[in-house]
């Protein structure tokens, strides 16, 4: 007879079966908990009867002999064996839906389930009495049965029990809800019907050429028909319901069931497969990891055709040894969706997945490097989708799963994390902490870790050890080179450092889900003091001070001592002397820190009077450890404080390094005039203004190819996803704008130089603190585009965007306003005291003194466009504002006046410049535009609208009395600078309060080259008012 794949019923394929072949084995169980006591095979017609028997058993204990309301809730709870099977399917029969939760939980969650799922009936094996006890007592109406033990169900005589519906009139009807895992907070219950399972039996989904379809069911299909599998999950579990429930029945695959009472291990699953030879089992990352470690761990994976590892990532050595052995495959899914398609990875390809390419779904960017996989189903896909039979109204899933995609193949994808997951710092940085809680969990003593620091300035790490384990309040030694190994991998700002790290107490264990995870926010409530307590003490802590002999102060003291203290905030120790920390990780909370211990260490050698000079600044002038070791050192031995760097001699010495070596342009001729149509190329694309340039030249018809060089590997995605409409033809490509040949191939190198007629720069490191060595590769950045300029034929002009910073945007205190010319400005001194600006002016004068075309735009202020409205976070502007609104305290001053351009604007008018360019017959090789706004408002026409923002009792000061109150803030506490932002700018502000008449600025050239200058409109009360809406 043919099978109707795709529409069978679970209880009639159970009955069928067993009139076929009564004797088929069904499952294989444990005698007891003691393995040596063997193992018996249930057949199909043992489990047949026990349905039967308990068919009938329900409705006399619920119903009095009755029908059962029509999808009323039956809950079992109980140790996972082979009653489960048997009550699932009996409540079936009965039309009754099942209800499995985790005995795992907490009274407090069941008790919400029951009430959610509207359940008055549980029943409960007598192992997990105490479970059901509770229940009853916080819920008096609910009526328990405590059920027959599994000897007694496989003994019953034959009783028959009349099921003969058809799944056309049922396959809508909920028949069992399984829980989400609650991995991110408190589970939920989802209900499934006839019709989700029926998608897993599906047998005609397409298949791709040379490889196999994987869903769980398929890839746990064997031909034999005495084959079996392991499984450690428990059948509340939906990968455990998968195949101890509904492989038997759809594959005709025995499950063995361990013994029930034992808690999985790799002890135990070795075990398992040394006496049953599981053609496939399926196992948690961490089981799977002990198994590895079996003495015959590589054996006993060559006896498997197939291993699935689900519930978590799994590291990557351990992978990469099994998977010589057999094929290894993710179990991908949810409770919400079950799983989603996909085919078996090659060998190589084991931690990546490759969904189905007849699956509904899409890998949406969600920044950078991150995709979110999202999954789509309606009615066309009833017959294959779970999804549509569990939330029939929902035509779109957003999974909350983030996925990466493999470097060189574009159709794999490596789980990365939950969106819940991410952390996001004080600083604005993110961190994914699966990576490392993934290292930490697999050392021996260790059964659980957590990664911290949602909102705070610095990670932190919650380490449980196992019970074997002697708990202590200070870590373990050997657990610190196993995190400095782990942090090797992770980025600066997420690395652990030394000081925060917190031992779990042994008296309150991790909250887990049912899968064995751990929950994530409920364990953080959980610790919620502790970890307040950690970050307190971390930022009030004082250094004890360093135990050297006052009269022995070497260099290698000194050296060690810093290296240290940049350890301990993450920064690598393997760092060299020459190497900038900036480049390295350092951020400018973790600056603070690394001072404030610094002078800490000192404090036996030199009072605190004398140490006045060590603070952030001196990090950013001295950013290695050679640097910072000198100065530090003829301090303590000659009592020399660092003189204030000459910072003009600097910049000549920089302009002098970079001009030596210009290459010589190819001679062209001067007067040739670009096609109706060009080909550009841009720079930092995924930055603020690079997004609007890129999407303004991406509109010009003149354009006809955009090349957008990036960093990111994702600039693509970004944009696509920012811009959906476009028809632009932008190639994207993935640049290190540091290097010679700006790290490209040598095909993608040529044809830039054949193509491009113009080189727009916009990308550029934007830190206020840093100084001028810090900006190396920015520098490096301008000669390598030279180089390209003047190795093509085309000559392409570079527009660089510069800032009006590098030239001051304001005279000397005493001194009279000036005006800055559209052309070069010789006087180095004018340009602001930071690296930054000091960065662009240094440029300007390379790109001057270059043989190649270029324009240099000195952009000012950029503020929210008229539709976006939101200013970037880390923006002087917003942080500025905020710092005000924190304090109460609002700076008359700040500015004299706004001329602050709309960032849409400026991008239309940097275009403009571009077109001219290139109309132009190019007799000038080198042009200047000032970018400032020509309707400037006073700063005092918005004091008022600012004032009342920032609250009542808000006082009005002149910005050195705000910059001295900001001065007077804990400045060394992270929680401090989190919340009055400004204190990472507090040099650049400090500068900003000393300051003279502003700068006016030439704009003759600009007026002509651009008619979206007339567009700019002034910032009024009105406008800003939008902004702070956003603020």
């Amino acid at each position: 007879m043919k099978e109707n794949y795709g529409s069978r019923l679970m209880p009639s394929i159970l009955r069928n079966e067993a009139e076929i072949n009564p004797k088929r084995k069904f499952a294989i169980i444990a005698r007891s908990d003691n393995i040596e006591d063997g193992f018996v095979e249930v057949t199909f017609e043992q489990i047949t009867r026990a349905v039967n028997f308990v068919s009938h058993w329900l409705r006399a204990k619920f119903e009095d002999g009755r029908d059962p309301p029509r999808h009323s809730t039956i809950t079992y709870v109980g140790v996972p064996d082979l009653r489960y099977n048997i009550l699932f399917y009996a409540a079936l029969q009965c039309r009754y839906k099942v209800f499995l939760p985790s005995p795992r939980n907490t009274t407090a969650a069941n008790v919400s389930l029951l009430q959610q799922t509207q359940c008055s009936r549980l029943v409960n094996s007598i192992e997990v009495g105490l479970v059901a006890k509770n229940l009853q007592t916080a819920l008096p109406d609910l009526l328990c049965e405590e059920f027959l033990s599994l000897e007694e169900l496989l003994a019953v005589p034959a009783r028959e029990f009349i099921y003969d519906l058809k799944y056309e009139d049922v396959y809508r009807e909920p028949v069992l809800i399984l829980h989400s895992s609650g991995s991110t907070g408190q589970p939920k219950p989802v209900v499934h019907t006839h019709g989700t399972f029926a998608t897993y039996d599906v047998r005609d989904w397409p298949t791709v050429a040379g490889r196999i379809n994987h869903d769980g069911l398929t890839t746990l299909r064997f031909a034999e028909t005495d084959s079996c599998i392991y499984d450690v999950f428990p059948p509340f579990h939906i990968a455990g319901f998968l195949t101890k429930v509904m492989v038997p029945l759809y594959n005709l695959t025995a499950p063995i069931f361990g013994p029930p009472l034992r808690p999985p291990s790799g002890a135990l699953a070795a075990e398992m497969i040394r006496l049953h030879k599981p053609r496939g089992a399926v196992i948690p990352p961490s089981i799977t990891e002990q198994l590895y470690h079996e003495h015959d761990g590589a054996d006993l994976f060559k006896t498997l055709d197939v291993l699935l590892y689900a519930g978590g990532p799994l590291p990557q050595v351990v992978g990469d040894e099994i998977s010589k052995y057999t094929t290894l495959c993710q179990f991908y899914g949810s409770t919400e969706m079950s799983q989603i398609r996909q085919l078996v990875p090659l060998p190589e390809d084991w931690s990546y997945i490759e969904f189905h390419p007849n699956e509904r779904f899409q890998l949406q960017l969600v920044e950078e490097d991150m995709f979110e996989l999202v999954v789509f189903a309606d009615k066309e896909s009833e017959r294959t989708s779970s999804l549509y039979h569990n939330y029939p109204e929902v035509r779109e899933w957003r999974t909350k799963d983030l996925f990466k995609r493999h470097p060189h193949k574009p159709n794999l994808w490596k789980f990365h994390a939950r969106r819940d997951d991410i952390l996001v710092f004080s600083s604005g940085e993110k961190l994914n902490p699966i990576p490392m809680e993934t290292s930490i969990t697999a050392l021996p003593g260790v059964s659980g870790a957590l990664v911290v620091g949602q909102g705070h300035p610095q990670a932190s790490l919650l380490v449980e050890l196992s019970p074997s384990t002697q708990a202590s309040s200070d870590p373990p030694p050997e657990l610190w080179p196993a995190i400095e190994k782990s942090n090797s991998l992770l980025p600066a700002h997420g690395r652990i450092a030394k000081t925060m790290i917190l031992i779990a107490d042994s008296k309150k264990p991790f909250v887990r889900a049912g899968k064995g995870t751990v929950v994530r926010r409920l364990t953080e409530e959980l610790y919620a003091a502790e970890i307040l307590k950690l970050y307190t003490a971390t930022s009030t802590k004082k250094r004890a001070p360093i135990s050297f002999s006052p009269s022995s102060f070497r260099t290698e003291d000194i050296k060690g001592l810093i290296r240290s203290l940049l350890s301990e905030v993450s920064v690598d120790h393997q760092l060299g002397d020459n190497e900038n920390f900036y480049v390295h990780g350092l951020d400018s909370v973790k600056t603070t820190e690394v001072a404030g211990h610094l002078k800490d260490s000192l404090l036996a050698y030199k009072p605190e009077s004398e140490l006045t000079w060590i603070s952030g600044e001196t990090l950013y002038r001295n950013p290695t450890i050679e640097q910072l070791s000198s100065v530090t050192l003829a301090f303590l031995n000659d009592g020399i404080i660092p003189k204030k760097r000459d910072r003009v001699a600097e910049m000549k010495a920089k302009i002098a390094d970079y001009v030596s070596d210009l290459p010589n342009a190819l001679e062209t001729s001067q007067t040739k005039k670009t096609s109706e149509t060009f080909s550009i190329a841009i720079t930092g694309t995924t930055g603020y203004f690079g997004g609007y340039l890129l999407a303004e030249f991406a509109n010009s018809p003149r354009i006809s190819r955009i090349y957008c060089l990036n960093r990111s590997p994702t600039a693509r995605q970004l944009f696509e996803k920012q811009h959906p409409q476009n028809t632009a033809d932008i190639v994207f490509l993935q640049v290190n704008l540091a290097l010679p040949d700006l790290g490209l191939n040598k095909e993608d190198y040529n044809k830039l130089l054949q193509d491009c007629a113009v080189i727009v720069h916009n990308a550029w490191r934007v830190d206020f603190n840093l100084t001028l060595p810090s900006f190396e590769d920015n520098l490096c950045s301008i000669k390598h585009l030279i180089n390209l300029s003047a190795k093509s034929t085309l000559r392409p002009r570079i527009v660089f965007i510069s800032s009006i910073s590098s030239t001051g945007v304001s005279a000397r205190v005493g001194s009279p306003q000036q005006t800055i010319p559209e052309h070069i400005v010789e006087d180095l001194s004018m340009t602001m005291e930071m690296g930054y600006a000091e960065s662009k002016h240094v440029s300007e004068h390379i790109l001057a003194q270059s043989n190649v075309p270029a324009t240099i735009i000195r952009m000012g202020q950029l503020s929210p466009s008229s539709t976006a409205r939101t200013w970037p976070e880390d923006d002087s502007v917003p942080v500025f504002l905020k710092t005000c609104k924190a304090l109460k305290l609002l700076a008359s001053d700040f500015v004299d006046t706004v001329d602050w351009v709309q960032v849409d604007q400026a991008a239309a008018v940097v275009n403009d410049i571009v077109q001219s360019e290139v109309r132009s017959e190019r007799t000038q090789n080198l042009r200047f535009y000032n970018v400032v706004n020509p309707q400037a408002q006073p700063w005092t026409a918005l004091v008022e609208l600012l004032s009342t923002w920032c609250g009542e009792g808000t006082e009005v000061v002149n910005m050195q009395q705000w910059v001295q109150r900001l001065r007077e803030l804990e400045w060394s506490d992270p929680a401090v600078i989190d919340k009055f932002p400004a204190l990472r700018m507090l040099g650049m502000y400090d500068m900003s309060s000393k300051r003279g008449l502003a700068h006016k600025y030439s704009m003759d050239g600009l007026m002509n080259a651009s008619k979206s200058m007339a567009n700019v409109t002034a910032v009024d009360p009105e406008t800003m008012s939008t902004w702070l809406q956003r603020l």
